[in-house]
This record gives structure tokens, sequence and C-alpha cells, in this order.
């Protein structure tokens, strides 16, 4: 009797998870169909954006080396030399217009997502897919102004990383090691925040092969062998340009006063970093609790490296939507595996995984689709008003006589487009408009004057945006009376362009500035 009474409750065990286990497939198989929905809208309606935003300013950094300007020295910038090295690659693999960078940014979704993929491998591709798409349709939402940002590099560069690293202790493969090394490398040359994640990486590597008394030496000395391969290419950078001094200028000077503009108390940072994924991640630690003890090394060194991505967040304090990347990346991979993982758990962890799984696919990816969509990415009338004034004045013979006071109002995104030569390499107004006197910023402006003394340009384009410091307008001015006085001494105004209507370039609309166009007397 109880001998039947066992085989008929595992029958019905056997029965009910046969069940639960097509019920899921099926189901996978309508969040994957959402997912994918949602990914074409967004390759659609995202195609044809235009450069907007950082991404100009480096395109434009690019074609001023190849119009004589040396980095650092010449072209006042606190870019990293992997910065450069990339961007530079695009550009003379893909081309300078705005498709070929769109180009470049699917690329590295894709690659993001075949990362995750691999990551995700031992618990079911679907994670990796999910998570994959999640971060393309992030990415999108956070709008034009950020294709192919510094930090979007960085962190498919840190997801593949990790996808080596994963193949290597996977397969004992010690060329994956070094992979793994040349990924980490490369991130640490776009932004050396991550430089400490790859050594600790490779710690945790080689604690583990240990433990399991395996050989680590092969796995380690190949990573490190990878990490310092990388830094070659950015020596060679620098030394092509001899801009070694410059460049240690702006490790020990520039970057450390940067550091200390725009900063967010630590309680908008917390608030902030998880923002778009929010309930997701909620669901992600609900499911972490139960399953603790189960975590494994994989999902230890993902957690290390979102603990080194939330550090650097807050270390660099600006707040801004592409420095959280590498974050919302790594806490979305470790979710989908997660939920993936939670269907062999009991009922509230399944019932987790479901609620995180249908509300990425039903919820947050058909809101960001949407979002996407309604961007006016083709509104520039910015771009296009002072791109006619600069017409009017000369067009193509400014080159070499114009130059911007603007950071990213537009001016130096309308010279890029214009393919006009800036009179002088300094790209950034707030170094040499802030309000705070300190050495590096009394320097640089007696560098940029001199500079216009000695070769006053034809055209100077002042925007009234106040990058940093406030909403001062053109009032800004007034902050460097010396240059202030050269303006009035050497130039009449040209035209008085008022600000210009907002436009939806990002979830919150973005002001289009004004201008002021001076000509010399």
């Amino acid at each position: 009797m109880n001998l039947n009474r066992h085989c008929l409750e595992k029958s019905i065990f056997s029965m009910l998870t046969n069940v639960w286990r097509h019920a899921a497939g099926v189901s996978k198989t309508g969040l994957g169909l959402a997912l994918v929905a949602c990914l074409v809208v967004f390759i659609v309606s995202t195609y044809r954006w235009p450069l907007i935003g950082d991404a100009t300013l480096l395109h434009y950094v690019i074609f001023l080396m190849k119009h004589g300007m040396a980095p650092y020295r010449d072209i006042i910038d606190m870019n990293m030399p992997g910065t450069y090295l990339i961007q530079e690659a695009v550009v003379n693999i893909a081309g300078d217009g705005s498709l070929s960078w769109r180009l470049f940014d699917f690329f590295l979704l894709a690659s993001a997502m075949t990362a995750m993929i691999v990551i995700a491998l031992p618990y079911g591709w679907f994670a990796g897919f999910f998570a994959g798409a999640l971060f393309a349709l992030i990415h999108g939402v956070d709008g034009v102004p950020h294709s192919g940002q510094r930090d979007f590099v960085m962190s498919v560069l840190l997801l593949n990383a990790y996808a080596a690293l994963f193949c290597a202790t996977r397969r004992n493969w010690a060329w994956c090691a070094g992979l793994f090394g040349v990924f980490i490398g490369t991130a640490a040359t776009v932004k050396p925040t991550v430089a400490p994640l790859g050594l600790l990486l490779m710690a945790l590597l080689v604690y583990k092969r240990i433990r399991e008394d395996k050989p680590a030496i092969s796995l380690f000395l190949s990573g490190i062998a990878g990490m310092a391969v990388t830094v070659l290419p950015s020596v060679l950078f620098i030394q092509r340009y001899h801009a070694w001094v410059a460049f240690m200028e702006v490790l020990s000077q520039l970057l450390p006063y940067d550091a200390t503009l725009g900063r967010k108390p630590i309680s908008y940072l917390l608030q902030h970093s998880l923002s778009p994924i929010l309930p997701i991640a909620i669901l992600w630690f609900l499911a972490v609790i139960v399953a603790w003890r189960r975590l494994g090394w994989e999902k230890v060194a993902l957690l290390i490296g979102a603990g080194v991505s939330l550090a650097s967040y807050i270390i660099q304090g600006k707040g801004y939507v592409y420095h959280r990347y590498p974050l919302i990346a790594i806490i979305l991979i470790l979710s989908s595996i997660q939920f993936s993982e939670a269907f062999k758990e009991g009922v509230f962890v399944r019932g987790v995984a479901v609620a995180g799984l249908v509300y990425g696919s039903f919820v947050l990816a058909p809101i960001s689709a949407f979002k996407i969509v309604h961007y006016e990415w083709w509104k520039d009338d910015f771009q296009a008003n002072l791109r006619h004034d600069l017409d009017a004045l000369g067009g193509p013979a400014l080159s070499g006589n114009v130059q911007c006071i603007d950071m990213s109002a537009g001016c130096i995104k309308t010279l890029d487009r214009m393919r006009l030569v800036q009179a002088t390499g300094f790209l950034y107004e707030y170094y040499l408009l802030s309000p705070n006197q300190n050495p590096y910023v009394l320097k640089e402006r007696s560098s940029f004057m001199r500079l216009l003394l000695q070769n006053p340009p034809k055209v100077l384009v002042v925007t009234d945006q106040d990058y940093l410091f406030g909403d001062h307008g053109f009032e800004k001015i007034r902050r460097w009376p010396a240059f202030d006085r050269f303006l009035m001494d050497h130039y009449s105004l040209y035209k008085l362009q008022p600000p210009l209507p907002f436009v939806k370039w990002e979830p919150r609309e973005s002001p289009q500035y004004g201008y002021e166009i001076f000509v010399l007397k």
C-alpha cells in the first residue's frame, strides 16, 4: 500500500514537473518574441540617429588630430588613450558619418549580447539574451546623445572579459585567459577605474584553481600577459604625438580638478545607480537571499564586478546615466541567471523569477521601445541655424579661423559636420570659465589667451550653455574679465541667436541653447 502510494506521488510529481517545464518553455518563447519585437523597433527607429553629445566631441578630436593637432599638447582633453584609439579605429574602418557611428553602436550591442549569452550558457542561453536585450533597450532609452559613449564601450569590453574568463575556467583554455586580459586591459585604457577589477578577478581565479587542486599558473600568466599587452598601444599613441609631459599634466592636474566639479550627493548617486532596472534588481535580490549558498564562483566574480562598478560610479560622482552602464550590465546578467535557475527552486523563488521575466519582457522592454520611437532625432535647430550663419561668413574658408566657446551645446558638433578646423584645441569651456580660480584654470586661460593673441580667429562663437556651473547664459564670460575685454577690444557682435525650443532627444527634453557670433574687427 505504501509502495503504491509512493509510486503515485512520484508519478504526479513527475507529471507536474513536465507540465511546469513545458509551460516554462512556452513562456520563454513568448518572452523572447516580445523582446525581439522591441529590439526590431529600437533598430528601425534609431539607425538614422545623428552624432550628438560626447561622441561628437571625440569624433572632432580625431578630426583635429588628422589635421595636425596633438592630443593633450594641443587638444585639451582628459580622455585616456584607449578612447582615442577606439574612436580612430572606427573612423578609419567605417568612415566618419553618423550611420557609421550607429553601426558601431549596434555592433557593440550585439557584442554585449553575445558575451552575456556565453556567460549564461551553463544556466541557459535565454538568460543571456534576456539581459542583452534589456541592456540594449536601456541604452536606447538614454537617448540620442549617448550613442557610442566611452563608458558604454568600456562596459561591452568588460562583459567580453567576463565571457573570456569563464571560458578559460570552464575549458581550461589559457588563450581565453589571455583574451580576458586583453579585454579588461583595453577597458582600463578607456576608464582606469576598471584596472583594479582585472587584478581582483585574476586573484579570485588563482584562489579557485588552488582550492580545486588544479594548475593555475598558465591561466594566471596568460591573463597578466593579456593585460600587459594592452598598455603598448597607449604608450605608442602618446609617443607618436610626443605628448608625455602634457599627458602627465592631465593625470596630475586636469583629472583631479575635473573630479571636483558637478558632484552629486551620495544619496542621489545611490538612488539613481539602478533606477532603470530597480524592480528587476529588487526581485533578483529576493531570489539571491534564498539561494545564497549556491552562488558559485562565477556569480561571486560578477558580484565583485558589480561592487567595483558601483564604487566607480560613486567615485566619478557626477551621476551621468552612462556612468552606470557597467553596473546595470552586470546586475542584468546576474538577475537573468538567477531567474533562470529559479525554476529549479521552490514556489516563492519561481514566482519571483516569473515576475522578473514578465516585467522585463512585457513592461520594461515595451515602455523603452515606446519612448525611443518618440525621440525627435531629426530636430536640430541649433546646428541648422549656426551652419547657415557660418556659411554666410565664409563656410569652408573659415577652417582654422573659427573658435567655439562651448561644451556640448552644438558649436563643436557644427564645426565637425562642416569639416572646419578650429583655431585652437580648446574644446571645453568649463576649463576656462570656471568660477574656481585654481592654478590649473589660470594656466589654461593663459595658454588660450596667448594663442588668441598670436592668431585671432576671424569668427568666435559663444554659446549660452554654462556647463556644470549653473544657468548664467552669456554672463558666464564675465567670470574671465581678461577674455571679456579681449572680445570687446578685438571683435564686434555679428549675431545674437536667442535660445531655441526644447527638443526630445532623451527622457527629459533637452534645451537648444542660444549663441552669439563675434567677428574680428
